[in-house]
């Protein structure tokens, strides 16, 4: 899945978790199906009631605790996990969003980061043993 490179670009935890785990979902029924056979089977019906169950009622549980802790809130666009995917920018369908605490943490993050970064290349530009150096 080349597209996980780029999942957790905003910042978005419950998203990405959605979508990954959607992701797997699907993988995990196409070999159930390529196992089990037709998708019209009695068998198949029932191996896929069980892993959707399971796969969402997990991400519900996950998001509710997160949700408990004030890290994630529902989404404004009023989505239920259970809806499937939607094109929500915040969500995609999970129904939860980061809260903006924990996007401040995120980004604060993100910026101590790109932080240490300027100053380790501006060191090297300051130094008149490194290449590129503009100190002589």
């Amino acid at each position: 899945m080349n597209e996980n490179n780029e999942i957790f670009t905003d910042g978005q935890f419950p998203k990405t978790v959605y979508l990954r785990t959607m992701f797997a979902m699907k993988k995990i029924l196409d070999m159930g199906q390529f196992k089990i056979g037709s998708s019209e089977s009695k068998e198949f019906k029932y191996f896929k009631k069980v892993v959707m169950d399971e796969l969402y009622n997990s991400m519900q549980e996950v998001f509710e605790a997160m949700e408990k802790r004030d890290l994630v809130q529902k989404c404004e666009c009023g989505t239920s996990i259970r809806n499937g995917y939607k094109p929500c920018e915040k969500c995609n369908g999970s129904g939860f969003r980061n809260t903006e605490e924990f996007m401040d943490w995120i980004n604060q993050d993100a910026t101590a980061t790109a932080d240490i970064q300027v100053t380790e290349n501006e060191n090297k530009r300051n130094d008149p043993n490194a290449k590129g150096s503009i100190v002589s």
